[in-house]
């Protein structure tokens, strides 16, 4: 069966949920961007399902604090936020995927630039909000 991927008939899926081999991917908790002295890029990530320290996932694609977040159970967002120190906010949008550790990658940009607001999600949709 593949791992993570590919495609899986009805009854490969039945066949691994009974069997207790269905595979899904890691339960992980991103912090995404910040200000210590300056601001910085790193994003670091926790496994929710066990307790310790957080680890290196990778980086934004630029500096960034008071951004929003949200996510579906494979990918995570990062959006707007302060991308400099004097407070100018950004309409910049990154993405990860979840399964694999690295940097961040373009999504795009929010209609109009916005820092100091939350993010929501559910499994297909993302929505910010004030700012």
């Amino acid at each position: 069966m593949p791992n993570f991927s590919g495609m899986w008939s009805l009854k490969e899926q039945g066949v691994a949920v009974k069997g207790d081999r269905w595979q899904l991917p890691p339960a992980r908790g991103l912090f995404m961007g910040g200000y210590a002295s300056d601001l910085i890029n790193t994003v670091q990530y926790f496994d929710l399902n066990t307790t310790g320290d957080a680890a290196d996932f990778g980086d934004l694609t630029g500096v960034r604090y008071s951004n929003a977040g949200f996510a579906s159970s494979t990918r995570g967002c990062s959006a707007g936020g302060t991308s400099d120190g004097g407070g100018t906010p950004t309409a910049n949008i990154d993405y990860f995927t979840f399964i694999t550790l690295g940097n961040a990658s373009d999504f795009g940009d929010l209609p109009g630039v916005r820092w100091v607001f939350c993010g929501t999600s559910n499994n297909t949709t993302g929505l910010t909000f004030s700012g």
